[in-house]
């Protein structure tokens, strides 16, 4: 992470969980080839907003210059990255810094582009945060002005320091380019100001976007609020109501009930959905997420073989390279949605659903690209999971 100047903000997720979509994980219907785009890392996934809605980063210093091939597909892996995502809110990080003359699309390209993105990919953008805006991009904006709608462009947000961002996600997990921290630091050091870390603060009770060592360390090896959210949904009236970590809870009791668990206090719940919105944002809101990034490999090694040979390579190259110390919470967790699963018939939750909604929780702030065939893998790993927890865990 680079340097930015002081700004203690002690993190605070503070509005809704989005409600999970339940298709199966698309990929581009033409099998296009996207292998040079995603080297370069022009898009990424990486973790949750202040929020609680996913991050996609978008870097216009890794954007193809003009004359390849990868600059006429750019538009369709933005479409297919997308895609993923837009069923719910959502939020994009552009940063602008390092748009040159041989990569810069033309005025054509954008009002093609803004017209190809339809409604679904307007509707849930719920922030578009530019980063180191120039006056030639503000000149764009307002020539495009005639076709985009007024409340998309309600929506746009400029931010001329790195430093800012940190009103609205956690500069940790965001893959910032080098180059966007360098000119951030000379920008302000040409203005006389300091640049120094992100210090961000976390309050001493603080039970959300805290690492899981530490809590593991104060709470025990089965945290707080997983714990007592598990606890109370799995009674039988609770476990079986129909939706359950796929329907919306209140914006504001989500706010109010999460500062009640940071504040150390007493919470109690009357209703399931509440909690179980909570529980999905907790572990989204890990620094780092409980299965390791060094697993994905093995998880597409898993995937790919039969049956009879998943639960031994599961355990072999996935559960035993995982933090120790870790794995009584994925355990208990795992187990858990095994009963949720259970009751399927009642609640319409059943181990695929419940992949979908987990596997992004599970495992979101590691993606290295956010590479759509990886989504997939992952979810498919969560339903084995789930279907084979008592001889994976035994």
């Amino acid at each position: 992470m680079g340097n930015f100047r002081s700004k203690k903000i002690a993190p605070q997720i503070i509005s809704s969980v989005i409600e999970d979509d339940f298709k199966e994980v698309a990929v581009p219907s033409s099998n296009e080839d996207f292998s040079e785009l995603e080297r370069a890392k022009v898009i990424n996934i990486c973790g949750v907003d202040k929020d609680g809605r996913p991050v996609i980063v978008v870097a216009a210093c890794r954007f193809p210059n003009n004359n390849t091939k990868e600059h006429h597909q750019l538009l369709r892996f933005i479409k297919a990255k997308l895609d993923i995502y837009v069923e719910n809110d959502y939020s994009v990080i552009y940063f602008h810094h390092g748009y040159h003359k041989a990569n810069k699309p033309s005025f054509g390209w954008l009002k093609s582009a803004y017209q190809e993105f339809d409604r679904k990919y307007k509707k849930n953008i719920k922030r578009l945060i530019v980063v180191h805006p120039t006056s030639w991009m503000k000149m764009i904006w307002a020539m495009m002005k005639p076709f985009i709608s007024a409340k998309f462009g309600q929506k746009l947000l400029y931010v001329n320091q790195l430093a800012e961002l940190s009103d609205f996600i956690w500069l940790n997990q965001i893959p910032i380019p080098l180059e966007v921290q360098n000119f951030d630091d000379t920008k302000l050091k040409s203005q006389g100001l300091e640049t120094l870390n992100d210090n961000t603060t976390i309050a001493p009770d603080s039970q959300f976007a805290v690492e899981l060592d530490v809590l593991i360390e104060k709470q025990g090896s089965l945290p707080r609020v997983p714990k007592e959210i598990i606890k109370f949904l799995l009674t039988e009236e609770n476990i079986k109501v129909e939706g359950i970590f796929r329907r919306s809870a209140s914006n504001l009791a989500i706010r109010d009930t999460k500062t009640i668990f940071d504040q150390g206090k007493t919470v109690e719940f009357n209703e399931p959905i509440l909690p179980s919105a909570l529980l999905k944002l907790w572990f989204r809101s890990l620094p780092c997420s409980i299965i390791p990034s060094h697993c994905l490999k093995e998880m597409e090694n898993v995937v790919k073989a039969s049956p009879d040979q998943k639960i031994d390579l599961i355990r072999e190259t996935i559960i035993s390279r995982m933090d120790v110390s870790h794995l009584p919470l994925l355990k208990f967790l795992i187990g858990f949605l095994s009963q949720v699963a259970n009751e399927e018939s009642s609640n319409k939750m059943g181990s695929p659903q419940l992949a979908i909604v987990f596997g992004p929780c599970l495992f979101w702030n590691n993606l290295p690209s956010g590479g759509i065939e990886d989504i997939g893998t992952i979810n498919n790993l969560i339903k084995w999971l789930i279907d084979h927890h008592e001889k994976i865990f035994c």
